[in-house]
């Protein structure tokens, strides 16, 4: 359980620009690497998930072709003609059905499609905070040094949404259409792991 983050926050004392960019450069450099490398890791795992959720919905509906085909015309076609080939074609659509059923089953795509979703929307709600904390800094209503904290916050959240989604796999595939797209966004699935910074900024 993480130790609630307690920063003093002042009032808004809106910077000169060049004054922004001097005493804050360092940090908002570190900041926007932190924002583009979420932001990656949100779109690379929506991705996966399209991807994932597409493949999932044509192996079903070619188990359900092959298996209604089999269970009807097949079967009509083989006690009409009592053919060896037609015996043949029947028993080979009902062990194809069968293999679509079972690695539908080992590969479980619907619940990786979940997983990336929760992956997406934890980087991206980290990607929202980060945003927040620039726009804090360029009103000037937080100090230097209160800035890196946040930062150091934020990061320690991104190593941990890392961590949490090791498991869940991606292709390269996903990353070049990750690197394509400027967002990409989840529906139903919004569930966070971040709290919210300013909940824990007193």
């Amino acid at each position: 359980m993480n130790t609630p983050l307690t920063i003093s926050v002042r009032p808004p004392t809106p910077h000169d620009e060049r004054e922004v960019e001097t005493d804050f450069k360092g940090a908002l450099m570190a900041l926007n690497e932190l924002r583009e490398d979420t932001r990656l890791s949100k779109n690379r795992h929506f991705a996966a998930a399209d991807r994932k959720e597409r493949l999932d919905s044509r192996l079903g509906v070619a188990q359900i072709i092959l298996s209604a085909f089999t269970g009807t015309v097949l079967i009509a076609l083989v006690s009409a003609n009592k053919g060896s080939a037609w015996v043949a074609i029947a028993t080979l659509l009902s062990f194809a059905a069968a293999a679509l059923g079972g690695l539908l089953h080992n590969l479980k795509l619907a619940k990786q499609v979940e997983g990336h979703k929760r992956a997406g929307n934890l980087y991206q709600d980290i990607g929202r905070q980060s945003k927040m904390l620039a726009h804090r800094i360029n009103d000037g209503g937080v100090s230097q040094n209160d800035a890196w904290k946040l930062i150091d916050y934020i990061r320690i959240e991104y190593n941990k949404a890392n961590e949490q989604a090791e498991s869940l796999h991606t292709t390269e595939k996903d990353f070049e259409k990750a690197k394509s797209r400027r967002s990409l966004t989840a529906s139903g699935l919004v569930t966070t792991e971040l709290a919210d910074l300013n909940k824990t900024v007193s």
